[in-house]
């Protein structure tokens, strides 16, 4: 079957959408005429203007149920012959199934097959990268669908805005991703970002960034470091984060959706990994360096710690400043 119009319904974390794009770009290439438009939560709706693969994206609105109602029947009445589900819920499957688009791919479960008109059964939870997981569900429908590169384009007005707020920072601009929306299990602590700050600060220019409900966490960080910091945190949409990722020399991070951003722009990245598995979920880039110390109850996936916190005090202060000045000597 070759598709004229896909609507692809993507996954609720920002992480994940990141990860779904080889998957976007896959289909683009096999279909170079197609549209394929997006159904996403609102939250991250200013990604698609990073995607030259993508026609529109239609925000999903989870605070304002009569507006989400809205769009899932304008894209119910939408003539695409091609849906594909990334989300493994009933709930994704139930709010956009129609028979009018002939073919509803998704993985089974979640009592949803009949709602499907193909639906594989998953892999063994745990066996593959996220990434690798989506490519697999398309590759159900075209086996022989080419893997490429995602293309990215940045809007003229991000990369203005991100100018704009760099524009008094001078010497390596060092990034700083703190927080974790996931849950405190993934973030490590904001007395030891403020100890590695400082001995940034030595060499480098540390700058915070983080979305608006990381607010507390950038002033504690701010108050625990000593010295004036560029905090841009709650300042940015993605494509305007995504051009300031683009002029950094490192990006430090938890293991957040921006991590993935971060590789996708290509910027050489550290991750700190805990209670979640690299393998599965670590950014996809040749540029990004992994800090992960296992321990007996990892991966746990768990939002908090019921613990002593162990897979994250086991990364010192020290060990990220060698990886992180290791890194930007090989990149930079």
């Amino acid at each position: 079957m070759r598709p004229n119009k896909i609507l692809i319904r993507m996954p609720n974390w920002l992480g994940d959408c990141v990860m779904a794009l080889p998957l976007l770009e896959s289909l683009r290439i096999k279909f170079p005429e197609v549209v394929i438009d997006l159904a996403i939560p609102a939250d991250y709706v200013s990604i698609a203007s990073l995607l030259p693969c993508v026609s529109t994206a239609y925000p999903l609105d989870k605070k304002h149920s009569q507006q989400r109602k809205m769009t899932l029947r304008m894209l119910l009445d939408g003539e695409y012959d091609l849906l594909i589900i990334l989300p493994n819920s009933f709930r994704s499957a139930w709010e956009l199934f129609t028979r009018n688009i002939p073919t509803r791919l998704g993985y089974a479960g979640e009592l949803r097959s009949i709602l499907l008109t193909n639906s594989p059964t998953k892999t063994v939870k745990h066996s593959l990268h996220q990434s690798d997981y989506y490519m697999k569900l398309i590759q159900h429908l075209y086996p022989d669908i080419p893997t490429t590169k995602v293309r990215v384009n940045i809007p003229t007005t991000a990369v203005d805005s991100a100018n704009k707020l760099l524009a008094e920072i001078s010497g390596p601009i060092v990034g700083i991703g703190f927080g974790a929306t996931f849950g405190s299990a993934k973030t490590w602590s904001t007395e030891r970002f403020s100890k590695l700050i400082r001995k940034v600060k030595e060499w480098g220019s540390p700058v915070l960034l983080g979305g608006p409900l990381e607010t507390p966490m950038a002033k504690e960080i701010l108050k625990l470091s000593g010295f004036k910091i560029h905090s841009f945190v709650g300042q940015t949409d993605l494509p305007t984060l995504a051009a300031i990722f683009t002029k950094l020399a490192v990006y430090i991070t938890n293991d957040t959706g921006p991590m993935h951003l971060a590789a996708l722009m290509n910027t050489p990245t550290v991750a700190l990994f805990g209670p979640t598995a690299p393998d599965e979920t670590k950014p996809i880039g040749s540029n990004v360096k992994v800090i992960y110390h296992k321990q007996e109850c990892a991966p746990c996936w768990l939002r908090e710690c019921p613990k002593q916190h162990e897979c994250m005090t086991a990364i010192g202060v020290e060990e990220v400043e060698s990886v992180v000045k290791n890194l930007v000597e090989k990149t930079c």
